[in-house]
């Protein structure tokens, strides 16, 4: 699900700028479209806000909280007061995740935001319970409720040499960009709408889930790269023009 906000805010920045979704972007060159890996989003995060991202924000400016707040309760149809709650949360979370990823960083297979019915992250590993002790020590310290889940097939790591590989399978020119989808363990791709993929977006995902093995996602993107703005999106993180530079 894209959800765009004013300014290119977007819902999930503040966790997303903790490492916790991995994007592949395509960058224009002069010799076409090349492929860029990222994150940790907090590498491509201006180096005003590179430090809060990684350790998490205790105070979000007035504007942010309220523009994001605003569009937030909209969309998920909850007071803008819980919508307030909800962000600061999110804000200041990412240190919890970091120490869940260096848990055992050979497994982890990812993490996302739960809104509904109940707010929270899901930080999810490969295995079973085995070795997790620290983590589950460690996930009720946390601002926003964090429940751990094992048993992913694939860490994130592997899911990211398919998605290069799955790229690498594509006309590039016609990607907007793509991604990991941890709820599903699979990936996301976005093409642009006049691409030759759009039309027929649907039986694209199903030969390429054929030919990897994974669950696939394709979106079209009608103005552009709406994936990776509502990935790295966010006023919080991006003060200047809520976009990433």
């Amino acid at each position: 699900m894209s959800i765009t906000f004013k300014g290119g805010v977007a819902v999930l920045g503040a966790l997303v700028a903790s490492g916790l979704v991995m994007v592949v972007a395509f960058a224009s060159s002069d010799t076409g479209p090349t492929l860029q890996q990222g994150p940790p989003a907090q590498e491509a995060t201006p180096a005003a806000t590179q430090a809060g991202t990684q350790e998490g924000h205790d105070n979000l400016p007035d504007e942010v909280l309220e523009e994001d707040a605003e569009d937030y309760a909209r969309h998920y149809g909850i007071s803008e007061d819980e919508a307030k709650h909800r962000l600061r949360q999110q804000a200041r979370s990412p240190r919890i995740q970091n120490e869940l990823r260096a848990v055992a960083p050979d497994r982890e297979a990812g993490t996302w935001v739960v809104h509904e019915p109940e707010f929270g992250i899901v930080f999810w590993y490969t295995g079973d319970d085995t070795g997790l002790d620290k983590a589950y020590e460690i996930a009720p310290r946390s601002p926003v409720p964090i429940e751990i889940r094992t048993g992913a097939k694939h860490t994130l790591d592997e899911l990211l040499e398919i998605l290069s590989l799955v790229v690498d399978s594509l006309d590039r020119g016609s990607l907007a960009g793509a991604g990991t989808k941890p709820e599903t363990g699979g990936i996301v791709l976005e093409v642009f709408v006049s691409s030759q993929y759009a039309q027929d977006a649907a039986g694209l995902a199903a030969r390429l889930e054929a030919q990897f093995g994974i669950p696939v996602e394709v979106q079209v993107a009608e103005r552009g790269i709406e994936l990776l703005a509502n990935t790295y999106g966010g006023k919080g993180l991006y003060p200047a023009t809520g976009q990433p530079s």
